[in-house]
């Protein structure tokens, strides 16, 4: 999350547990920036030994924005 935040104009929205070690980062921003900080992240992930994966919504509707508010 760190990375992430400090490699593009992004914010985070909140970090949230899955089933078991994984995570799930949530980032908001423009689409460039978003998906420079979602790359960062997953090159440190696996870098660290970790798999690591992301999605981009690029417009997402108002009802998944507000939810993600």
């Amino acid at each position: 999350a760190d990375a992430c935040s400090k490699t593009a104009g992004v914010r985070i929205l909140g970090i949230e547990s899955a089933d078991g070690a994984g995570q799930c980062i949530k980032l908001a921003g423009t689409v460039a920036d978003v998906q420079a900080a979602a790359e960062r992240g997953v090159e440190l992930a696996r870098r660290m030994g970790s798999h690591a994966m992301f999605s981009v919504l690029p417009a997402p509707l108002d009802v998944t924005r507000d939810l993600a508010n």
